[in-house]
């Protein structure tokens, strides 16, 4: 079957020159669980991953240079459009930094254990149109991701339709056949397999109804918050300790994002609990500058608010902190 041009393209010259550089061992087995250690609290802390030069091996600091998020407009299954090449860092309004940051710190990992890969993270299209957070480390990684998009399938594409791993997967065996038109794009790209971990709100989850597998897997959707998917250049799979590190890395940034969820949603009613105050405050001083009752005062505040294309809240502050005392919010008179 062929492949259309523009997606081998998007795979293959994302960066057409540039080698992947050979894995970078850690000093010893303190280094790699010192850098485990600060990779898990950065992600799961939901701070901003540090960005530089590559860390020499060993070092506690993650070699996160090579990491972005990306800020084109969601796609299909909520992949990034519009880019072929690597994605930038978002502007303001643009896409949160984890995505990025998770794809540093597993790059790092999986180079530091000795493979030679690439890594992306995708958060789930659950949004409101707009940025798709992720991020890439490595020379094609982001090419492989619009890949994926313009062709329909992959591995990102089947764990965020599936909420499933997908174990490691040669591309030149029987198992890729799954993906008829992108398994010889990732292999044209030099990727020899790939797998993906799943990235999991546990304590958002909502089991569904049903019995079996079906049950498992609607509940591993509802609690489906992203993916991070591994493209490796050789035909080694991860060990146990490897793909256990990815698995604590995706759990952590899982943990980070509910974390920045829940600081929005708090500030969000934080706003909604100001602006109820406020209102309440402007009724009461009305009601009692104009002898009338609470309700007609309410009134009175939102014709003024919808007359003057004005935010509620925005006119009962400036009612509260005296920049309204014009009609109607003087005094009362007889004829007013």
């Amino acid at each position: 079957m062929s492949v259309p041009r523009s997606s081998a393209a998007a795979a293959h010259e994302a960066a057409p020159d540039a080698p992947t550089p050979p894995p970078q061992p850690y000093a010893d087995d303190g280094a790699r669980e010192r850098e485990l250690a600060a990779a898990l609290l950065e992600l799961a802390g939901a701070r901003v991953p540090a960005t530089g030069p590559p860390q020499a091996p060993g070092e506690d600091a993650p070699e996160a240079g090579a990491a972005s998020s990306g800020t084109q407009g969601a796609g299909r299954g909520g992949f990034p459009a519009g880019s072929s090449g690597p994605a930038h860092e978002a502007a303001a309004g643009g896409c949160r930094p984890l995505p990025a940051g998770l794809a540093a710190r597993a790059g790092r990992r999986l180079a530091g254990d000795g493979h030679r890969a690439e890594t992306a993270a995708l958060l789930a299209g659950t949004a409101p149109p707009g940025p798709t957070p992720h991020g890439h480390c490595g020379a094609h990684a982001a090419g492989l991701l619009q890949a994926e998009h313009a062709l329909g399938e992959g591995p990102a594409t089947d764990t965020l339709r599936t909420g499933a791993e997908v174990p490691w997967l040669p591309l030149d065996g029987t198992d890729a056949a799954r993906w008829p038109r992108y398994g010889p794009v990732a292999y044209e790209a030099g990727m020899r397999a790939v797998l993906t971990v799943p990235l999991r709100d546990e304590g958002g989850a909502v089991p569904e109804p049903g019995p079996g597998p079906a049950r498992q897997a609607a509940t591993d959707r509802s609690a489906l918050v992203g993916v991070l998917v591994v493209y490796l250049h050789d035909d080694d799979p991860p060990d146990t300790a490897t793909h256990a590190a990815l698995g604590f890395l995706a759990k952590a940034c899982a943990l980070g994002l509910a974390h920045q969820a829940a600081l929005r949603r708090a500030d969000e009613l934080q706003r909604a609990l100001s602006s109820r105050i406020v209102i309440e405050q402007a009724k009461g001083m009305l009601a009692e500058r104009r002898h009338s009752t609470p309700d007609e005062a309410f009134r009175t505040l939102r014709a003024y608010a919808r007359s003057h294309r004005q935010a509620l809240h925005q006119v009962a502050r400036d009612l509260v902190e005296a920049r309204l005392v014009g009609p109607p919010f003087g005094p009362w008179e007889p004829n007013s």
